[in-house]
């Protein structure tokens, strides 16, 4: 749930309603011609990516008088409703599952990067063993370079630089950091075809 303080009292957006407006907004993007087959994955991915929050959002948490916001879930809770949306997402496509996983990456980066709780790092290497046991080969990230708390935890949990992974112009390059961690592959592998020199396994 999204919460916004507005004098004195607050302002609740559902993520599920929050997931609405953004596919209406994607709708209008004019998307890399390359992405054109993947379209309707693309949209399908956008529209149900806070799927995982419909539960927990019946009965919100109230801490200090307020539902709690979505940046200050626990991140045990937190990372079990996002494998749930990224669930939603790999069942209609492989593509759909990958986009959703990596907007909840970036997510918990953000959370992590202001938390020392060691319960934190527990549920980001959960979530990587549950990755692997899903039949990813690699795990991939780009964080902002002052994140520096979310620096040292991937680096504890087996992250290292590498190249941009994805089409960014030079500035944003030269801006993000990029890392990697290989996990151990227990499925079949598949190729990337917009990447050919990525490889990784297809969610189950």
């Amino acid at each position: 749930m999204i919460v916004r303080p507005a004098d004195g009292e607050y302002v609740l957006i559902s993520q599920v309603d929050h997931a609405r407006i953004a596919v209406e907004i994607a709708r209008s993007w004019r998307l890399p011609s390359k992405l054109d087959d993947l379209r309707e994955e693309f949209l399908f991915a956008v529209e149900h990516h806070d799927d995982g929050w419909r539960d927990w959002e019946r009965a919100p948490t109230i801490v200090d008088g307020a539902p709690r916001n979505f940046m200050d879930m626990p991140m045990p809770v937190a990372t079990g409703i996002w494998s749930e949306s990224v669930d939603v997402a790999a069942a209609n496509s492989p593509w759909g599952g990958l986009w959703v996983s990596r907007h909840f990456c970036h997510l918990a980066e953000l959370a992590i990067a202001h938390r020392t709780d060691p319960a934190d790092r527990a549920s980001a290497e959960r979530f990587l063993a549950e990755a692997t046991a899903g039949g990813y080969s690699v795990a991939r990230l780009d964080t902002g370079p002052l994140q520096h708390e979310a620096h040292r935890l991937y680096a504890r949990l087996g992250f290292t630089r590498i190249a941009p992974y994805y089409d960014v112009d030079a500035e944003m390059a030269g801006f993000l950091l990029f890392m990697e961690r290989r996990l151990l592959v227990r499925k079949a592998v598949w190729r990337d075809p917009l990447q050919p020199q990525a490889r990784s396994a297809r969610p189950a």
